[in-house]
């Protein structure tokens, strides 16, 4: 078998492509043609920019949560190989700023008050969480009993908002826009 991880920058963006983008698309088009919906081009391609990026986000903060195991068992990813402080400039300036973006484009375009209601009440729960029990939120760089950043967003989303049993967010939430339509 072909083990991603070890392919350095090919691997990162293989998982992103492989794991979060093209399924999260399969699954969107696959919905709207058996709801027999047309789904603009503009609202696809953020999917998938989103998608793509948060799969990018998840995948180095992963790389860097295990770079000591994967040191110790000799596996090359692209965290063990490349700098950590310009893996985490790039996740923190380019590929962070690119997911928040291209999220708040779908949800400008959905023009669906109660998404904003639920991410006005995420951020405020992520500061209070933060504030009161010191539990870090974490855009990439990894730390001890940490939360990514938006995960759990999306997670709401997957969960509550479509009542789907789907693993991907973003297949959750495009049938919860589409149902909207």
């Amino acid at each position: 078998p072909v083990r991603l991880k070890n392919r350095g920058l090919l691997g990162v963006i293989a998982m992103g492509l492989g794991e979060c983008m093209l399924p999260h698309l399969f699954a969107v088009l696959l919905v709207c043609l058996r709801a027999d919906l047309a789904i603009p081009t503009s609202w696809l391609s953020l999917i998938a920019i989103w998608s793509f990026s948060a799969g990018l986000r998840g995948i180095l903060w992963h790389q860097l949560k295990d770079f000591e195991n994967d040191r110790m068992a000799g596996v090359r990813t692209l965290a063990a190989t490349a700098s950590t402080q310009k893996l985490l400039f790039a996740a923190r300036w380019f590929i962070f700023p690119v997911e928040i973006s291209s999220f708040a484009a779908v949800l400008w375009l959905q023009n669906e008050p109660a998404l904003w209601i639920l991410m006005a009440v995420y951020l405020l729960t992520d500061y209070f969480r933060w504030k009161l029990w010191h539990t870090p939120v974490v855009i990439v760089s990894p730390l001890k009993h940490d939360r990514l950043l938006l995960f759990e967003y999306y997670d709401c989303l997957d969960r509550k908002s479509t009542r789907l049993n789907s693993s991907h967010t973003v297949i959750s939430y495009a049938v919860f826009c589409l149902k909207k339509k």
